[in-house]
């Protein structure tokens, strides 16, 4: 029997550890639980990883002798060295497209808050307040969505029930953004003309801080920005800055540079709602993540 170390905190939540080891050992998996940092032991002898948000270094990549899979329990793989996998042999997978319409819903749920103030409102009523808060319709207003792949896609088919505007900018088309009723642009048209930006890239050394000072510039001032990405995709020094000078007029972060986050005057801001990396958290969604996975491992170990 194959042994896979779960360090995913997320897929170890799932179920108890006695109904998560039986699920994995349904499939013939010896599962092991506990992060990277507490179980070096089983790290190096395990023949896979299911890996959630810790760092897979090269370090630890060498420790895993007997290591032959890495399986991200998500999309991005921006935690792994890539690199130094391939050079010793290591296989590294993910789980694509698994939770699109979770992180949709709640990109789409974090602009439909900013633009009616919901937020705002809740905090105003516990206080005591009752302010008559004028929000701002979606109706007829432009989004822009940076990654049309299979997040940015399902997002503009929600939005386009709401009779949006859909901007599209990506390395590459998506019939399914198209088909949604979008339109591809350049990225600085897309961030000029957008009411709302919601990005959907993935992290890398050339998509790293691409939202910064000057693509912040070229928005509206009256536009939002939402990120339920990567919290490094966003110069958030450039952010900060922006919301204070009036120059953008809101955002919406399940992701931040560093989670989670010791200081950050973003927190502080009334026009900044933050919500603590969950768009792919609902029950639905972990369910068939922890199915995929599962699969995704005893596909590629039944041919070692």
């Amino acid at each position: 029997m194959k042994t896979v170390l779960v360090a995913s905190k997320t897929c170890r939540a799932i179920a108890p550890a006695e109904e998560l080891i039986a699920r994995f050992a349904q499939a013939g998996l010896q599962a092991e639980l506990g992060s990277l940092a507490d179980r070096p032991d089983c790290l190096e002898r395990c023949d896979a990883v299911v890996l959630g948000t810790e760092i897979m270094d090269e370090t630890r990549l060498r420790a895993g002798k007997n290591l032959k899979l890495v399986c991200k329990f998500g999309v991005g793989l921006d935690n792994i060295d890539q690199a130094a996998a391939q050079t010793l042999g290591i296989a590294v997978r993910n789980l694509p497209a698994v939770n699109s319409g979770a992180v949709a819903e709640l990109a789409f749920g974090l602009m439909l808050t900013l633009a009616r103030r919901i937020a705002e409102g809740d905090r105003a009523v516990r206080s005591g307040a009752w302010p008559r808060l004028v929000g701002t319709t979606l109706r007829g207003k432009t989004l822009g969505i940076l990654g049309t792949g299979a997040i940015g896609s399902t997002l503009a088919r929600l939005s386009s029930g709401f009779g949006m505007k859909l901007l599209g900018y990506d390395a590459m088309e998506n019939p399914a953004f198209l088909s949604a009723g979008g339109a591809y642009a350049p990225l600085d048209q897309v961030l000029a003309q957008a009411d709302f930006v919601s990005v959907h890239l993935p992290l890398n050394d050339a998509t790293r801080n691409c939202i910064g000072a000057r693509e912040l510039g070229l928005m509206k001032p009256t536009a939002i920005l939402i990120n339920t990405a990567r919290g490094g995709l966003v110069d958030e020094a450039a952010l900060e800055e922006a919301l204070r000078a009036g120059r953008l007029a809101g955002a919406g972060l399940d992701v931040l540079a560093h989670e989670p986050p010791s200081e950050s005057p973003l927190l502080g801001m009334e026009q900044v709602i933050c919500t603590p990396h969950i768009a792919a958290y609902d029950d639905a969604t972990l369910r068939h993540m922890l199915e995929r996975c599962i699969e995704t491992l005893t596909d590629f170990l039944n041919e070692k």
